[in-house]
Order: structure tokens, then sequence, then C-alpha cells
């Protein structure tokens, strides 16, 4: 876990989300104690960062989906299937 940005666990941003979390600062998500995932929450009404992290973010996610990972839609029929 990085000293850079905020972290907390997954259990914590869930309920963060029910509150809402635009103006919160980014941070990262653990889970069991290791990085899940970064939530990057861009400065309001700066359209030219909010742009540029949308940008790099979906540039970095299609590199790393060009690496075998599976489908939403693969992973809910998964998640469906164990209820």
């Amino acid at each position: 876990m990085g000293d850079l940005i905020p972290s907390v666990t997954i259990t914590e941003f869930l309920k963060l989300l029910k509150v809402g979390v635009k103006g919160m600062k980014s941070v990262e998500v653990t889970f069991n104690g290791e990085h899940y995932f970064t939530v990057i929450i861009p400065v309001e009404n700066d359209p030219v960062v909010a742009g540029n992290l949308q940008v790099m973010a979906e540039r970095l996610a299609a590199r790393s989906n060009n690496f075998g990972k599976l489908e939403p839609d693969e992973v809910k029929e998964k998640a469906d299937a164990l209820v």
C-alpha cells in the first residue's frame, strides 16, 4: 500500500458509496490487506483533469484487458451460480 493516497477497505468503501464519494479524495481500496483497486476522483469543475483521467484510465484498462481477463457477464454468471 502506498503512502501517496488514503487507503480504505472494500467494506469501508462500499459504506462510503451509500453517502456519495464525489467530494472525497482519491483512495486505494484494499481487500484482505492487499491492494484491490484504486479509485481516482477528479477535481470537480475541472474538465481537463477529468477528461485526461478518463482517457488514461481507459488506455490502462484496455491494455490490462488484453491478458485473458473475464468479461463482467462471465463473472456475474459465476456469482449467480453461488447463490
